[in-house]
């Protein structure tokens, strides 16, 4: 029997304590599905959605993208929440202040497959496809899915913002990240992700399917990509062309202040930002790792043992001869930068 819907979830996406609320109810009960389970990832249009995410993908379809909306896009753990702060500010004025109030920045601007299970037995669902549908004015929303399972009007009609990030530092990032988030029920090593990574069988995978995707859509006129590593090296000049993307005049104040509230130290220390929420309720694990662990580029040379180099290098060379879509890319893996 399906899950029934709750009457209510607008409270979910515009308040902070409309969030708390709901969320609670996860406090102490374990997910039907995590990591372990073979149902724990759904293979749709070529992409593994984790559940989840994974139950109203059937929905997805009768979303109707708007000229005005603006999708972020992006593989997980590849610089999603700082791509998405920075979009959010320059359509709301350039104004670093709206990132410090209302609720956390990924309820504001939701995973358009975003679904959050409720109710005391878990047995409703809150679904940013209803928020969107039913929001007013323009919308900016996520999204991880990749170019072939992604509404494809969206494609067309949005704009759509695409950042990518080299794949071992990625690695690394999600390895953190499915460890500290409580609800995946992620118990493995590194070494573990590492081979789920190379076959397929994390969140999103496949990697390279997923960049190649966006990539080949560089050139159109709605589609602005960019890298982690390129936002590291030279945020001012990435923001600018962003504002030029998104035909938000800014001045060189505004691009700073922008960028100065984006910054890893802001980001990590904004409430807003940080998944502060998700820990307080003991969802998240911050004694094995924060939301914002370090933030830098080479960060995967302090974690990857020789062999694990060597397999996710074979896999990279692998993909980027087999995939002629990619021949003019290149991943960065160090860079020597201030992260402020």
């Amino acid at each position: 029997m399906a899950a029934s819907t709750c009457p209510a979830p607008n409270p979910f996406f515009t308040s902070l304590e409309g969030l708390k609320a709901q969320l609670s109810q996860w406090k102490g009960i374990k997910p039907p599905k995590v990591y372990s389970d073979p149902d724990y990832l759904t293979n749709y249009r070529g992409c593994m959605v984790n559940y989840p995410l994974s139950l109203n993908l059937n929905e997805l379809d009768t979303f109707e993208p708007r000229s005005t909306d603006i999708c972020v896009a992006a593989f997980p753990k590849t610089g999603t929440t700082w791509m998405s702060a920075l979009v959010y500010m320059l359509v709301n004025g350039a104004d670093p202040k709206s990132l410090l109030s209302g609720p956390p920045l990924k309820f504001k601007m939701p995973y358009l497959e975003m679904t959050v299970p409720c109710g005391e037995k878990l047995d409703k669902e809150i679904k940013a496809l209803d928020y969107l549908k039913a929001k007013q004015g323009e919308r900016t929303y996520l999204t991880h899915l990749n170019s072939n399972a992604i509404p494809q009007d969206i494609l067309k009609t949005a704009k759509v913002v695409y950042i990518y990030r080299n794949p071992k530092d990625t690695i690394v990032s999600m390895y953190h990240f499915m460890k500290a988030a409580i609800w995946h029920g992620f118990n493995g090593s590194l070494e573990q992700m590492v081979d789920d990574f190379v076959t397929d069988k994390c969140m999103n995978a496949p990697f390279f399917e997923h960049v190649e995707g966006y990539w080949k859509l560089r050139n159109s006129p709605n589609i602005f990509v960019t890298s982690y590593e390129e936002l590291s090296r030279d945020p001012k000049a990435t923001v600018a062309k962003l504002a030029e993307f998104l035909k938000v005049e800014v001045t060189d104040e505004e691009v700073n202040a922008v960028c100065r509230q984006a910054t890893f130290s802001q980001m990590r220390d904004n409430p807003l930002t940080n998944m502060a929420e998700l820990e307080s309720l003991g969802l998240i694990n911050a004694r094995f790792s924060r939301f914002f662990r370090t933030g830098e580029v080479g960060n995967w040379k302090r974690f990857f043992t020789p062999e694990m180099d060597r397999k996710v290098d074979e896999w990279i060379a692998k993909n980027m001869a087999d995939r002629p879509g990619l021949y003019d890319m290149k991943f960065e893996y160090e860079l020597d930068y201030d992260l402020d």
